[in-house]
């Protein structure tokens, strides 16, 4: 796997970058067109007992054979570089299995939330994609990457809509206007 000047995988390095105008430019969008998204009502997150998002953390940590990085935006790892083995049967297992074992970690413990394969990327599935469904619908944007080497983790970068929102699905159209 090539690495750049930090050490991180050069897609790693490109797709950050990406990820970061391609933020700015929604934003920048939004604002000059008037548009704005309603807030969500927050509600405190339930999680299993006796296990917290920083609980979580501190396992991550411990797993990790190298020291642990990661950028935290809206109190969530858009990005977090570590070196954790997984067991699984193939690349897709292994993500899942991380995924679920740290799900705090990345604020999906509400039952609402699920995380479904995109695709595979690399020559050995070393890239795992996933999108996001809340109560069954696929949330616009919501994507992770899970980047493996071997039984090995290396990481995540992307964005997922956290635990703990409560957010009417409803349609605002009957199906007749839609059609």
């Amino acid at each position: 796997m090539r690495t750049g000047k930090w050490g991180l995988p050069c897609w790693l390095v490109l797709a950050m970058g990406v990820f970061v105008l391609g933020a700015a430019g929604v934003s920048w969008y939004m604002v000059s067109h008037g548009l704005h998204i309603p807030p969500a009502q927050e509600k405190t997150e339930k999680l299993p007992a006796g296990v917290s998002r920083v609980e979580s953390l501190e396992r991550l940590v411990a797993a990790s054979k190298k020291k642990i990085e990661l950028y935290v935006e809206n109190a969530f790892p858009r990005f977090i570089l570590v070196r954790v083995p997984m067991r699984g049967d193939d690349a897709v297992d292994r993500a899942r299995n991380y995924l679920e074992e740290y799900k705090e970690v990345y604020g999906q413990s509400d039952p609402n939330l699920h995380l479904e394969v995109q695709r595979t990327t690399g020559e050995n599935d070393e890239n795992v994609i996933f999108y996001q469904t809340y109560k069954g619908l696929q949330v616009q944007g919501g994507t992770i990457t899970v980047v493996l080497d071997g039984n090995d983790v290396l990481g995540s970068v992307g964005v997922l809509l956290p635990a703990g929102l409560e957010i009417d699905t409803r349609p605002v159209i009957e199906r007749q206007e839609a059609e």
